[in-house]
């Protein structure tokens, strides 16, 4: 039978241990923990390295302990380590050295490098384009290690090739800058490797440069658009080849090429998002994305005949005010017409040079930050002029087309003719592009473009007979702006009941459905066409209507969301009126606007809305100050209202002004 020791003898060793306490734990001090010194070394192949331990004791005391532990290398195959704590060199590589003593263990590392006699430097290719890369690397000898990393770079003549003295990665990348040969070397300690011999040729193409470089657009602009042969060293150069454009997002911007190799013009057909615009030439692209913006108009400008001058304004629409440029009115040739160009970058009048012919001025707008013009000072290219003769009598008017690459003028003498628009400076060609009969006494030009195609319409105002009454030619247009004439050349008759009564100005409403005719005294009607798909005109049902109190009415404007319409009546003496009506389904003329008619000045002649559909102008000719009267546009109701105080109702122009425009951007 086992026995337990009882309680008392329990008691009497406890007590002896508690009187003896030092007696009772008086034992030799143990390890705590141990070290191994160095903790990293590096070797090469068949050196040596020798480590140390300590061990550390609970006493605080320390000892020596590398002869008494444990080694041990966790990759033989790297390093061996004998007893004594001496490591060997076996190969290139990392090896953890671990010492052991009393159950307390450390360790540290070494590295095995192979030891090298010599080292080699290529680059890849040895021959490069300038511009293009070069990928070099060094190799260690023995064992065809790659030590890119760890030698350091030279080029012997930098401004052929650089080379980064140091590489983060291998290979090292030489950077190629101009034709020529440079010696790429490296060294490693004492070691220089061999010079290598990389020869950097001419540079070659490599893609297309597009400009501009992603530019922002205004709906209803356009963008001129260039491109350049790309070389690898960033130079650009002409064309070798015929170049093809793309939008990528036509909803957005459309794009055709010009008569220029190389060049096209976009036209900006969304208010938001974006198109890339991709050129290519054989197998080389460049892209350039368009980033379309609401319309703004940021300056208006208008004819002034009697005095040979432009003025010039800032528009701040949603006021309803016009504020006349520093310097303005600018010196211009007689103008009957101020345009500017879709792009912006032009501002052209129509002039009369005499009793028998009539130019067209290109005026650049330098800056769009401040719409000041300024006469050209390049010499356009040949068959271009500034001021090319565009007709042959006192009278003309003209017109875009909705890319900017035409300008269509009328003569009074009963012709239309296309000219071509150097979009790099805006020149208009001397010859016409061809040239079509129009009806009698032709006195407005106008533009529509559908899905189908694009159009010109011309409004004749007719000699006041019944043989010869008021009408509208239409034209088709087509990739090379030449003009051929629908409807077998026979103008559509505008249904005036009084035979007398001659056109006078028109509009095409936004979404190009629709023209809009003035017939003026003694019909007072407006003639409504619907466009259709391939370009001709129908008369509405209820077309012609009549305007009610009027006297003569003389243009017409169609605001931006098309709901609603405005005609200036210019009685002959005495203030004159706009009315103002409701746009119906199928663009019929509805009912009038609460308020109208709204009274201008003397003579109502030009009126045109602002993009963003809050303000109205009215040009009000008069053979010495002529007045533009201003109107705040109320978009939910179509009322016209003067501007706040203090600005005033109408804002003074030039002698006998005619017609104003605006300067559209983001």
């Amino acid at each position: 039978m086992k026995k337990y020791p009882g309680l008392f003898g329990l008691a009497a060793v406890s007590l002896v241990c508690l009187l003896a306490l030092t007696a009772c734990s008086s034992g030799s001090p143990t390890v705590r923990y141990v070290t191994v010194s160095p903790q990293t070394a590096t070797i090469n192949i068949n050196d040596t390295q020798s480590f140390a331990a300590q061990a550390f004791y609970s006493d605080g005391s320390t000892k020596d302990v590398t002869t008494l532990a444990s080694w041990a290398s966790s990759n033989t195959s790297v390093a061996s380590i004998t007893p004594a704590g001496v490591a060997t060199g076996v190969t290139a590589g990392t090896s953890t050295i671990s010492a052991t003593y009393l159950g307390a263990s450390a360790s540290g590392t070494l590295t095995v490098n192979q030891p090298f006699t010599s080292i080699a430097v290529a680059c890849t290719p040895a021959s490069v384009a300038a511009g293009l890369p070069s990928n070099c690397k060094a190799t260690g000898t023995p064992g065809s290690v790659d030590v890119t990393t760890q030698v350091s770079w030279t080029s012997g003549t930098p401004t052929v090739a650089t080379i980064p003295p140091t590489a983060s990665a291998s290979p090292n990348v030489a950077t190629t800058l101009i034709p020529g040969t440079t010696m790429i070397s490296a060294t490693l300690g004492a070691l220089t490797s061999n010079n290598f011999s990389l020869t950097v040729t001419t540079h070659v193409v490599n893609g297309l440069a597009v400009t501009p470089v992603n530019p922002t657009a205004a709906k209803g602009t356009t963008v001129p658009l260039a491109a350049l042969e790309k070389f690898t060293d960033g130079a650009t150069g002409p064309l070798t080849g015929p170049v093809n454009w793309q939008s990528g997002t036509a909803t957005v911007a459309t794009v055709v090429a010009t008569a220029t190799n190389g060049s096209a013009v976009a036209s900006v057909v969304a208010s938001t998002g974006s198109a890339t615009i991709t050129a290519t030439e054989g197998s080389f692209t460049g892209t350039s994305t368009i980033t379309a913006a609401v319309p703004v108009a940021h300056y208006a400008y208008v004819s002034n005949i009697n005095d040979s001058t432009i003025s010039a304004y800032t528009v701040a629409a949603a006021n309803g005010t016009l504020t006349p440029f520093t310097g303005s009115p600018f010196s211009a040739q007689v103008p009957l017409q101020a345009l500017v160009h879709p792009s912006g970058k032009y501002l052209y009048t129509i002039s009369t040079s005499g009793a028998s012919t009539t130019s067209a001025y290109t005026l650049d707008i330098l800056d769009p930050a401040t719409g000041i013009p300024s006469t050209p000072t390049t010499t356009p290219p040949a068959g271009f002029s500034f001021s090319p003769v565009v007709g042959t009598g006192a009278y003309n008017k003209a017109v875009f087309d909705p890319t900017g690459q035409f300008l269509y003028v009328l003569d009074l003498g009963g012709t239309v003719a296309g000219f071509t628009i150097n979009q790099a400076d805006g020149s208009i060609s001397t010859a016409a592009i061809n040239t079509l009969p129009t009806g009698d006494n032709p006195v407005d030009i106008l533009v529509a473009k559908n899905a189908t195609g694009t159009y010109l319409y011309v409004v004749n105002q007719g000699l006041g007979t019944a043989g010869s009454q008021a009408s509208v030619s239409a034209y088709s247009i087509d990739a090379t702006g030449n003009l051929t004439a629908l409807n077998s050349g026979n103008p559509y008759n505008n249904g005036v009941t009084d035979v007398t009564s001659l056109a006078n100005y028109g509009t095409v409403d936004p979404n190009n459905a629709y023209l809009y005719v003035t017939n003026g005294t003694t019909d007072n009607s407006i003639t409504v066409f619907t466009i259709k798909s391939d370009g001709t005109l129908q008369a509405i049902t209820g077309s012609p209507f009549s305007v009610s109190g009027a006297t003569n009415l003389v243009s017409v404007a169609v605001d931006p969301t098309d709901k609603y319409l405005y005609v200036a009546d210019s009685p002959g003496s005495g203030n004159g009126n706009v009315y103002a009506f409701n746009v119906v389904t199928g663009g019929g003329i509805g009912t009038a606007i609460t308020g109208s008619p709204f009274a201008v000045g003397p003579n109502p002649f030009g009126i045109a809305i602002d993009p963003s559909g809050t303000f109205l102008a009215v040009v009000n000719t008069d053979d010495t100050t002529s007045t533009i009267s201003q109107f705040k546009l109320a978009p939910a109701t179509g009322a016209l209202t003067a501007p706040a105080s203090p600005a005033t109702p109408t804002v003074d122009a030039g002698n006998d002004a005619l017609f104003i425009t605006f300067w559209v951007g983001p």
